[in-house]
């Protein structure tokens, strides 16, 4: 089940739309990784701002997106590059849900693939749903389990650099020793680097207030990150009810900033964690095994290709410690979840429910049983009709779900708490044309109707 939030053209407020699968449906996945075809393609990276989009790595952004090529049954595009050196991802469904990297790596925190433009002039990419590979004119493919490349070879750098300089800039630093707030180049709130975790984390004793704050990279704010890990991003808000002390941890590859006030410092302890770098098996505060929860939603994410072929066992540990530890069904200190990896570089993904303290194992393909409520985006573009950024699915029934007393959750189980379907029917003739007018960028999207009555009911939805 998928849960969507509807950000409407219209004015008024968001609400959920959720996809029900009828029993016995299943997706096609279609690739070696176990993804389904995407509805979009985009080059998400540092080339973004220079080809019409707002701003860089926007998974969402139109004017990078790759076009399908039925003929070939690649996805490209050609763009015009000034020289430079770039970095870059492709990703589906305009979304960070799924993307691929360097070498066609798509677990969470996968390294960006480095893109040198020796000359102004084209730089074509491409991406090959069949076979997973990501391609560009300069590069050639990436390779894949081992393979080699295309018809160019390079050497690839390291596609993320390890910062220099990781600080919290905000109006916590004359707290914290430094002269003034707004402060990249302060020595007192810089971040110290955890070499076995390959995270960046300082604690901090921090009396009681509201404050703001960034992260900044390298002394400056030329590279800077706030809500949501987005470059350029907002302002972090940290509003701390007592004098405490707070753990600032930092994540160069995904620029994921996490302090222990807003966020669960969440591990995976398990009998593989010795496998993929750390210090020992079930090692609480090994930070490899962090989970994130990049957009809010209360589901921390943790992925990873480097555990080799076996049977493991995991569990969830809170702030580094077994003191307190969830095991299957998300029993405190209870028995330790079972995972079996088939071969070599396959995916797991481990998905960790905060509120429910459940964490669920997932060994190939991707791990998003539950939606991402920030980035998979439905508009309601009429009073009967809503526009949804993907192919209607034979099999699948549609419904727009509200709760009149918001007590609707989502889980890695689905949906609990109250909540009313409005069953929504799939329009064959697509969006009207007058809506296409004013909104071209919706152009073959799905068209999802409400009938006469359910519009009805409308206002008092939005009232509740």
């Amino acid at each position: 089940m998928y849960i969507q939030r509807l950000r409407r053209l219209l004015p008024l407020i968001g609400l959920l739309l959720v996809l029900a699968m009828i029993t016995g449906m299943s997706l096609a996945q279609d690739n070696p990784d176990g993804y389904p075809e995407p509805s979009t393609v985009t080059v998400a990276g540092t080339v973004q701002s220079l080809l019409g989009c707002p701003g860089d790595w926007q998974p969402e952004c139109e004017a990078t997106m790759l076009t399908f090529d039925a003929e070939s049954g690649l996805w490209t595009a050609t763009f015009e590059l000034p020289a430079g050196s770039y970095e870059y991802k492709i990703a589906f469904d305009g979304s960070w849900t799924i993307s691929y990297g360097l070498e066609n790596q798509s677990q969470a925190g996968a390294p960006n693939i480095p893109l040198v433009v020796e000359a102004d002039g084209p730089v074509t990419f491409t991406y090959d749903h069949a076979r997973g590979v990501v391609g560009d004119s300069i590069n050639g493919e990436q390779p894949r389990d081992g393979e080699g490349g295309g018809d160019v070879a390079v050497e690839m750098p390291e596609a993320v650099p390890l910062p220099q300089i990781v600080n919290i800039p905000g109006t916590i630093q004359p707290l914290l020793g430094c002269p003034g707030e707004w402060q990249p180049e302060c020595e007192a709130t810089f971040l110290d680097y955890d070499e076995e975790g390959d995270v960046f984390q300082r604690t901090f004793d921090v009396p009681a207030g509201n404050y703001e704050y960034k992260v900044a990279i390298n002394g400056s704010w030329a590279e800077n990150y706030g809500g949501f890990a987005d470059r350029d991003g907002p302002n972090i808000i940290l509003n701390v009810p007592e004098d405490t002390a707070i753990t600032f941890t930092y994540d160069y590859r995904t620029h994921w900033i996490s302090d222990n006030v807003r966020h669960v410092l969440a591990t995976v302890p398990g009998s593989f964690n010795d496998e993929i770098g750390c210090a020992e098996d079930w090692d609480p505060a090994c930070m490899r095994t962090w989970l994130q929860d990049v957009d809010g939603d209360g589901i921390y994410i943790f992925s990873t290709s480097a555990i080799p072929a076996g049977d493991y066992e995991a569990k969830v540990a809170i702030n580094r410690s077994m003191d307190e530890n969830y095991g299957a069904e998300g029993t405190a200190d209870g028995d330790p979840i079972a995972f079996s990896v088939p071969e070599d570089g396959t995916t797991v993904n481990f998905v960790y429910d905060s509120r429910e303290h459940v964490m669920v194992v997932s060994v190939g393909g991707s791990a998003f049983s539950a939606a991402n409520l920030r980035e998979l985006r439905a508009r309601w573009v009429l009073a009967d009709t809503i526009a949804w950024p993907h192919p209607a699915e034979d099999g699948l029934t549609y419904a727009l779900l509200y709760s009149p007393n918001a007590s609707m959750q989502m889980s890695v189980f689905g949906l609990s708490g109250d909540y009313e379907a409005i069953p929504l029917t799939v329009d064959d003739s697509g969006l009207p044309s007058a809506v296409l007018e004013k909104f071209p960028h919706l152009e073959g999207q799905t068209a999802l109707k409400l009938n006469a009555d359910d519009v009805e009911r409308v206002p008092e939805i939005l009232r509740g």
